[in-house]
């Protein structure tokens, strides 16, 4: 779990290459930690190494158990990279489950090109006290809202 923690330090200072330097050694020699491809997809996904990325996270997808995190994941990768309808399709799957990750909910809705109802997932994680909402100013998937009156005042009443 530490190895793999630092995959998703590295992404959130920005450091990519790191990021992904550490993913491929960590996942050398823990195959079968979920949160390692997870967490490796997002600065591949970040440099446009796409096809590695939806690589990584179907395995993480497969490791989990088809989890709603995983899922939801996976659905941002899909539409930003362009595959709108398998997007839509995991996003169905992750809406279906008995938990549905609300914060992760909003980054599909926002890949997707819909800032509203992304808007409106944020809402709802605030509402249920996802965990997720701490990390509003630094999750990278969500700079497409900085500066929308909506999302900067969610920003003040998580108090971050």
């Amino acid at each position: 779990m530490r190895h793999a923690t630092a995959i998703w330090v590295q992404y959130h200072r920005g450091d990519d290459e790191r990021a992904i330097a550490t993913f491929e050694r960590v996942s050398q020699f823990d195959s079968t930690f979920a949160l390692t491809y997870q967490w490796g997809a997002r600065p591949l996904l970040a440099t446009g190494r796409t096809a590695e990325a939806l690589a990584a996270l179907e395995w993480a997808v497969t490791l989990s158990e088809r989890g709603a995190l995983f899922l939801a994941d996976l659905a941002t990768a899909k539409a930003i990279a362009g595959d709108a309808a398998s997007a839509r399709q995991l996003l169905d799957e992750v809406l279906a489950g008995e938990q549905i990750p609300a914060y992760e909910v909003a980054k599909v809705h926002l890949a997707l090109g819909d800032k509203g109802e992304a808007l409106r997932w944020l809402r709802r994680a605030f509402e249920e006290r996802a965990h997720s909402m701490v990390f509003l100013l630094m999750d990278r998937q969500l700079k497409p809202l900085h500066g929308e009156a909506e999302f900067e005042a969610l920003v003040k009443q998580v108090g971050i």
